[in-house]
């Protein structure tokens, strides 16, 4: 038996600079911080975020650095160990960037133990200096598992902000898709709702997540064309997790305008051209093998 019953799992890159911030905010909880297993999974940083780490390390022995072995690496792979990693029987993920409130390992480990279920999700915060939440104002949520319809929404589908049943992660093999980098969060945490045969609560009125982001920069996320149809593909498996699993189509539907979103938005954000992009998806969504030769009007920028 653990001798922690949280473990915060934090993958580590470059960021020096302010992870000192992101460790106390889980010093800082109102949860006894010796039953909190911190583990930090270290992507090979460049600059001396080891260094300020192994302070943590020397200085309480319930912080443990890991760096990733040559040949692997990337965010994915991070939270994927780090899961493997931790001896607690609840985890939560935490970039170390962002911090924690005060309250959420309290309030999501009681709510945890006492319903026996296998996720816990709060409300969240983006920006450090001038927060805007998350929140939809509607204090504690309990939904069933037979209908997870109302968690389908951005408010609810991220994978920060949330506690998660370790053995119910591993026993349905549940892992980040290093494949969709761009949103393999979301993949990951709507096939882990999908799955749960349990309630999933949600405690809307608990900011317990901020978030190191500018608000423009949600709109704003560049991504590459050539992996446009990786975030495609993405955002059909999450449609898909909700079938597989017996969800009924008003999740689906739902789910549909965010996946829709997420799409759109790599779409428009991407440094290319219309011409670039309405030739991209001839060939990769509708199969044309030579755009050129279409008639003049059925092709973008003509």
């Amino acid at each position: 038996m653990s001798d922690y019953k949280v473990s915060i799992l934090i993958s580590s890159y470059n960021y020096a600079h302010v992870i000192g911030e992101t460790f106390e905010s889980i010093r800082n909880q109102t949860f006894n911080f010796d039953d909190i297993e911190v583990i930090f999974v270290d992507d090979k940083s460049s600059d001396n975020s080891v260094e300020v780490i192994q302070e943590f390390v020397d200085k309480y022995e319930n912080v443990k650095l890991f760096i990733t072995p040559e040949g692997e690496g990337g965010l994915s792979f991070s939270r994927n160990w780090s899961m493997e990693l931790a001896s607690a029987d609840y985890i939560a993920f935490l970039d170390s960037d962002d911090k924690l409130k005060p309250e959420f390992v309290e309030s999501t480990y009681n709510e945890m133990v006492e319903n026996d279920v296998d996720i816990v999700k709060t409300a969240f915060v983006i920006g450090f200096d001038n927060p805007i939440s998350y929140s939809q104002g509607l204090g504690r949520l309990v939904v069933p598992s037979s209908n997870i319809a109302p968690l389908m929404t951005y408010n609810y589908l991220e994978a920060w902000s949330t506690l998660y049943n370790k053995k119910f992660l591993l026993d349905n093999d549940l892992r980040f898709n290093p494949k969709y980098k761009s949103h393999e969060a979301f993949l990951f945490s709507v096939q882990a709702l999908a799955r749960t045969n349990k309630d999933i609560i949600v405690l809307d009125d608990v900011e317990g997540y901020m978030w190191n982001l500018k608000q423009e920069g949600l709109h704003n996320k560049h991504v590459q064309l050539e992996e446009m149809g990786n975030v495609i593909e993405c955002s059909t498996k999450m449609i898909t997790a909700l079938t597989e699993n017996g969800q009924p189509v008003e999740a689906i539907d739902a789910l549909f305008p965010f996946t829709l979103s997420i799409c759109g938005s790599g779409i428009f954000n991407s440094d290319t051209t219309m011409e670039e992009k309405a030739d991209y998806f001839l060939r990769t969504v509708f199969h044309v093998e030579d755009p050129s030769k279409l008639p003049v009007g059925h092709k973008g920028g003509e």
